[in-house]
């Protein structure tokens, strides 16, 4: 497909404005004017308008009545003089022809007398100023000690001067008289042939100020020639603007040398508005990738945003000859309707645009990847953080109304930031806005606060999942083209999505993540998926991301990290996807052979295990205690050398103590001095040294506590270790990799841990 240019039309079968009726007219009235004195028409329109193309459309009708339509480009030009001496080479070598070649040579001598005067005035004015000048500087050089030689010399000048001026004037009037009988030639030259010739001088208004008066002072010097139709073509208001000076109105000048004045019909609205769809349509049809397509935010868009900002055939041209190249260089990254909208801004509102990239923190949802970092602050850490500096909030609304009021469409403007950055709204002012941080000489800062959406918007993974503008490193791709860290991982996420219902293919993409921390951010992104998760995808997709979780990253001792909470929930709103609790019930019972490590098997029965403070339960209660009891059995009968080499043991015991009947010791093995070591190494791995006040040391005591079911217990057990330790050295060495006084530095800090309090 080729991209539509701003060349104007030629042929009436392109002429889409249904002008070809109109030119035909147009050009019917210019023949019946009287021209025996010459005649001057104006086409007046806007830039873009179609003056052009509106003109090319006569031309057949001229063509029919062997009139010769010459067009003249005062651009290639400067100064009167050169404009009058080539306008006439230019009519005389355009006559040429039959009929008109005795006009031509009467043009040829009648343009280059009127060049030679010109040349040979600018010549003697010259000479005489150099003569002047030579007087006067004898005259400073003779001094005043000279009097009377001065007094010689100025009478020498002013004679020098004098006959100068005599025998100038004596050749400028043989000279006119020169110009006239040859002028007189050229009108009877072309009397005689009693035909047409139309002179064409277009988008003379994109002239500088100067140039445009030479124009209109050639036309005037010789527009009374007979038969000489000149057909001007210009915006009137900046015509008239430019030929405005000292008093005289631009207007009244123009009016004085237009004697038939045409303006341009405007363009039918409705046939504008069908070529702009026609022709952005065209621009993506052949595009493979184009990104997500909306079609409620798309009729937003093109109404609020992109028609407002059409005038024009030009304007369409202009516009969908860009966004065919923005499109195939996002490569479908960014929803369609948002980038229409966003090139409708960069090419008619640059002023505006040009602001965009510096408030992108306001405009959009930042990602909640590493969210650890003030940078990457989530929309709602985001607004906690400004609802406790009320100033930082009415310095960015007051960013926003700049924004808006800087530029000659905020209309425009206040429309893309409703449809294409909702999160701003937010951004600023939360969910709820907040009308206490307004001062009464906040004035700005209500009336964005009206402006922007108050309603809560989607998660961040959703913009992503959608390609929407309103996520950061959806923007930031939109700007740069180059994919963003975030984008990155997005992308691999839409891969990994797409492989769900393949166990083999999503197990195999999610292993080559090397990263531990980019696969948690993987299955983070996830997330924004939701709304297409399938049946197909729950068994398969279950399966590899329990089996990924105990080597993920997070507290080994724990039962909430993060790795965990992101796995939980993506695997609920898999299970979700089917109808009702059997079919949840036969996809566990499925799924827990395929899953590898018991603290994984252990995770989805707590996680889809009945309870009842909740409605929607996703099994019911009997099925629950049959998974329960099925995998507590399985745990009690597991040797202690395995239990040790699961990574998330503490998982394992939280379980077992939550499932067990209470009645009962929850976990025989609890009793093994191994098994002993290999709990306090999970647990107090990483934790802080002995008498440390570190926060991190009362929740892994309690835990240990209540895996124990009680603090003597778990002394007990320790104590236990402490007299096999001798025994334990080669199993400690050989199994859990430490040395023997590493182990022996564990048990103490375990003892720490059980002599502090939670006051200490």
């Amino acid at each position: 497909m080729t991209i539509p240019s701003d060349n104007p039309i030629r042929d009436p079968k392109y002429d889409v404005l249904g002008r070809a009726d109109e030119a035909k007219k147009f050009a019917r009235h210019v023949l019946e004017l009287d021209a025996s004195e010459g005649a001057v028409v104006g086409v007046f329109g806007p830039w873009g308008s179609g003056k052009t193309s509106f003109l090319n459309l006569t031309r057949k009708e001229f063509e029919q009545e062997d009139i010769p339509v010459i067009d003249f480009n005062p651009w290639l030009f400067s100064g009167t003089k050169q404009l009058v001496e080539r306008f006439f080479d230019e009519l005389s070598a355009r006559l040429k022809i039959p009929g008109t070649h005795e006009i031509g040579k009467a043009l040829k001598k009648y343009g280059d007398a009127v060049t030679s005067v010109s040349n040979l005035s600018d010549r003697l004015l010259a000479i005489g100023g150099v003569a002047s000048f030579t007087g006067l500087w004898s005259l400073a050089i003779e001094g005043v000690s000279n009097l009377p030689g001065i007094l010689l010399t100025i009478g020498f000048v002013s004679c020098l001067l004098g006959g100068l001026l005599s025998i100038t004037g004596t050749f400028f009037r043989c000279c006119q008289g020169d110009i006239d009988s040859r002028r007189k030639k050229v009108e009877k030259a072309l009397r005689k042939r009693n035909k047409r010739i139309i002179v064409v001088l277009d988008d003379v208004d994109r002239m500088e100020k100067s140039e445009l008066r030479d124009v209109f002072k050639l036309v005037r010097l010789t527009a009374s020639f007979p038969n000489i139709v000149y057909i001007v073509a210009c915006d009137r208001f900046r015509v008239e603007q430019a030929l405005g000076e000292k008093g005289l109105q631009g207007k009244d000048y123009l009016e004085k040398i237009i004697q038939l004045p045409y303006d341009l019909p405007q363009a039918p609205g409705h046939i504008l508005d069908q070529q702009l769809r026609n022709e952005i349509e065209k621009a993506y049809a052949e595009i493979e990738k184009t990104g997500p397509f909306d079609e409620q935010v798309w009729l937003d868009v093109y109404r609020e945003i992109i028609w407002p900002l059409i005038r024009n055939m030009r304007d369409v041209r202009r516009y969908t000859g860009a966004i065919r190249e923005t499109i195939a260089g996002l490569e479908g990254k960014v929803a369609l309707a948002d980038m229409l909208g966003l090139e409708a801004v960069r090419m008619f509102l640059p002023d505006a645009f040009n602001r965009l990239p510096v408030l992108m923190d306001i405009l959009t949802a930042r990602s909640q990847l590493s969210s650890t970092e003030p940078e990457s602050m989530s929309p709602g850490a985001a607004f906690r953080k400004y609802s406790n500096e009320p100033e930082n909030m009415k310095v960015d609304a007051r960013r926003i109304g700049e924004l808006i009021e800087a530029n000659k469409a905020p209309e425009v403007v206040k429309a893309m930031l409703r449809l294409l950055f909702p999160a701003c709204g937010q951004n600023i002012f939360g969910t709820n806005t907040h009308p206490q941080f307004l001062g009464k000489d906040d004035q700005d800062v209500e009336k964005i606060r009206k402006l922007l959406p108050s309603m809560d918007i989607p998660l961040p993974e959703k913009y992503l999942v959608d390609c929407r503008v309103a996520h950061e490193a959806i923007f930031q791709f939109y700007l740069e083209l180059v994919p963003g860290e975030h984008l990155v991982i997005f992308d691999e996420a839409r891969r990994a999505f797409d492989l769900m219902a393949d166990r083999e293919a999503l197990d195999k993409f999610m292993q080559e993540i090397k990263s531990e921390q980019r696969c948690v951010d993987v299955i983070r992104y996830l997330g924004g998926f939701v709304d297409q998760f399938r049946e197909e995808h729950v068994e398969p997709g279950s399966i590899v991301l329990l089996n990924l979780l105990p080597d993920m990253p997070g507290e080994p001792w724990g039962l909430y990290s993060e790795s965990r909470i992101i796995v939980r929930g993506i695997i609920a709103q898999l299970f979700r996807v089917l109808e009702n609790a059997t079919a949840v019930e036969a996809a566990v019972r499925r799924i827990l052979p395929a899953v590898t490590t018991l603290s994984s098997k252990a995770e989805l029965v707590l996680d889809i295990g009945y309870r009842e403070e909740v409605d929607s339960n996703l099994v019911s209660e009997t099925a629950a205690a049959e998974f329960g009891k099925g995998l507590l059995d399985r745990i009690r009968n597991t040797p202690v050398d395995d239990l040790a080499e699961d990574p998330n043991l503490g998982l394992i015991l939280g379980f077992a103590n939550t499932v067990a009947d209470p009645s009962s010791d929850p976990f025989d093995n609890k009793k093994s001095a191994q098994l002993t070591f290999a709990i306090l190494r999970r647990v107090l791995s990483g934790a802080t040294s002995v008498g440390s006040t570190h926060p991190d040391q009362i929740p892994r005591r309690g835990f240990l506590i209540r895996i124990y079911g009680g603090e003597e217990v778990l002394k007990a057990r320790i104590e236990n270790l402490r007299t096999q330790f001798e025994d334990l050295k080669p199993w400690i060495e050989e199994t859990q990799k430490m040395t023997p006084d590493a182990a022996a530095r564990l048990i103490d800090l375990a003892d720490s841990f059980l002599s502090r309090t939670e006051q200490d």
